[in-house]
């Protein structure tokens, strides 16, 4: 078996019973460092719901419920490479440098802060176009034509062969909703639009000194040829994430060249087995590793 990770994106925390993420074993002392950084009660922002309207909770919460598990599957089994989805870049890039969990909470409370501001300053979000309102199948052109009256978008994602994802200001979303469907993703912000741009490089220099020359482990991502070892290489492809479009189907077929046979996602990871299905793999492929004791459950 050859073992891929994957980390999801901020829109894979649950919008009901989010208890359910802190229940997660091993999560008290990752809380505890995000309430810190915070100087808010994390555990108790979300009970009250905030990671549904604010991300500067979504991301520091969903950096805890990944950073609580990693550790347990990186040492239970043999991880051959790490990608992850929108934010879920940033995890798996500090999984790829093996970076300490704590660090990386605090990195991503910097982050979620961060990005938070940007959003009060280009408000948006994000349009899914899914089967259920576009022709099948849907081309890059196509989406590329629909979005040439409205300017102010830009392509967010290709999460499968029949998704894609269109980002930016709430007036031109509802326009394109209007005339051709889709489904609204409420995240928090215009994510991967360029005008993010002054945001995510500030951001990458933080987490510059952390990343070693050469990483634990392959780095992949949709923005890039191949897998890489190279520690500087992946650092500038994460940032370039932050304002470029999330390529996750050409990355799972990557996976999939790799000769990956296994998938785990770690944390929230409904999202990710949906996609991972949309793009041709089969169900028992994907396992949702929600917890350290889930960690069993891989096949070795």
């Amino acid at each position: 078996m050859t073992l891929a990770v994957l980390f999801p994106g901020q829109g894979a925390l649950p919008r009901r019973q989010p208890q359910a993420v802190l229940e997660t074993p091993a999560l008290p002392p990752l809380l505890d460092t995000a309430s810190k950084a915070m100087g808010e009660d994390l555990a108790r922002l979300v009970r009250r719901g905030a990671h549904l309207t604010r991300t500067d909770v979504a991301q520091p919460l969903l950096a805890v419920a990944c950073m609580a598990v990693w550790p347990t599957l990186r040492d239970a089994r043999e991880v051959a490479m790490v990608a992850g989805h929108s934010f879920g870049d940033f995890l798996a890039l500090a999984a790829a440098a093996d970076l300490d969990p704590h660090l990386v909470v605090e990195l991503a409370v910097e982050r979620g802060r961060a990005f938070a501001e940007a959003a009060r300053g280009l408000p948006g979000d994000l349009l899914a176009l899914t089967p259920a309102s576009t022709a099948d199948p849907v081309s890059e052109a196509e989406v590329e034509a629909l979005l040439a009256g409205e300017p102010s978008l830009v392509l967010a994602a290709h999460n499968a062969p029949r998704e894609w994802v269109v980002s930016g200001p709430p007036e031109a979303l509802q326009r394109v909703q209007r005339t051709h469907g889709g489904r609204r993703l409420q995240v928090g912000g215009p994510w991967h639009h360029p005008g993010l741009d002054l945001t995510a490089a500030p951001f990458g220099e933080r987490v510059a000194p952390h990343v070693p020359a050469r990483l634990a482990r392959p780095y992949v991502s949709g923005l890039l040829e191949a897998p890489t070892h190279d520690g500087a290489r992946a650092l500038a492809t994460m940032v370039l994430q932050c304002t470029a479009p999330v390529r996750w189907a050409g990355l799972l077929g990557q996976l999939h060249d790799c000769g990956v046979s296994r998938l785990a996602a770690v944390g929230p990871g409904r999202v990710l087995r949906a996609l991972a299905h949309h793009n041709g793999w089969r169900r028992e492929d994907l396992h949702l590793v929600g917890t350290p004791d889930e960690v069993t459950l891989l096949p070795c």
